[in-house]
C-alpha cells in the first residue's frame, strides 16, 4: 500500500503536475489538494475493505503530490528575489516541523482515542485550510485583475536605502527578477508595489 501510493505521488508530479499547473494555477491546486486530502483522510475512517481502503489512499496521494510541488513552486513565485531562499527554507522547515509534531500527536491520539481518531482530527482541520486557500484565490484574482487593468506587466519592489546623514538612496526593481527600472524613481510611477517598501 505505501509503495503505490509512494509510486502514484511520483507519477503525478513528474508527469502531471506542470501541465496542471499551468491549466489551473498553484493556488487552484493547492486548493484541490486540499479537498483530496480532506476526502483521502475521512475516507480511511470510513473503508470496509481492501479495494476502499486502496481508494483513499488514492485520493490522499493526489492531495500530497499537489499540494508540495504547488506550494513550493508558489512560494518562489511570490517571494522577493532576495527573501526567496529563507522563505523556502522556513516552509521545508516548517514542514519537517509539522510531520515530526503531527506524527507524534496522531500517535497519541490514536492510542486515546481510537485508531479513527487521527484522520478525523486531520479531515476537521483541512477545513479553515480550504477557507483560507480559497480566499486567498480570491485575492490573487483580484491582484491580477488590477494589474491587467492598469496594463502593466513588471511588478516594482521599492527599495530605500538608509545613509546617515544623507538622503536615502530609493531604487525600484523588479520583485521577480531583481531588475532596476530604467531611468530614476519616476520611471515606475503606476507600478503595482506589491512587495511594499523594504528598507535596508
Amino acid at each position: 500500500m505505501l509503495a503505490w501510493t509512494g509510486g502514484l505521488i511520483a507519477l503525478v508530479q513528474f508527469f502531471g503536475i506542470g501541465w496542471l499547473a499551468q491549466r489551473f494555477g498553484e493556488l487552484n491546486l493547492v486548493k484541490g489538494a486540499i479537498v483530496c486530502l480532506m476526502l483521502g483522510w475521512l475516507g480511511l475512517t470510513l473503508a470496509w475493505s481492501l479495494p476502499t481502503l486502496l481508494l483513499a489512499m488514492t485520493i490522499g496521494s493526489f492531495g500530497t503530490a499537489f499540494f508540495q510541488t504547488s506550494m513550493q513552486s508558489l512560494l518562489s513565485k511570490r517571494a522577493g528575489m532576495a527573501e526567496r531562499g529563507a522563505v523556502l527554507g522556513v516552509y521545508q522547515s516548517s514542514s519537517a516541523m509539522a510531520r515530526f509534531v503531527g506524527q507524534a500527536g496522531a500517535g497519541t491520539l490514536y492510542g486515546q482515542l481510537g485508531a479513527n481518531a487521527p484522520f478525523l482530527l486531520g479531515s476537521l482541520a483541512m477545513l479553515p485550510a480550504f477557507a483560507i486557500a480559497a480566499i486567498a484565490v480570491q485575492v490573487s484574482e483580484l491582484m491580477n485583475r488590477s494589474i491587467k487593468e492598469s496594463d502593466r506587466d513588471d511588478l516594482w519592489e521599492r527599495i530605500v536605502v538608509e545613509r546617515p546623514g544623507e538622503p536615502p538612496l530609493v531604487t525600484v526593481r523588479d520583485w521577480q527578477t531583481g531588475r532596476a527600472a530604467p531611468g530614476d524613481e519616476g520611471t515606475a510611477t503606476g507600478a503595482t508595489l506589491l512587495q511594499g517598501t523594504r528598507h535596508v
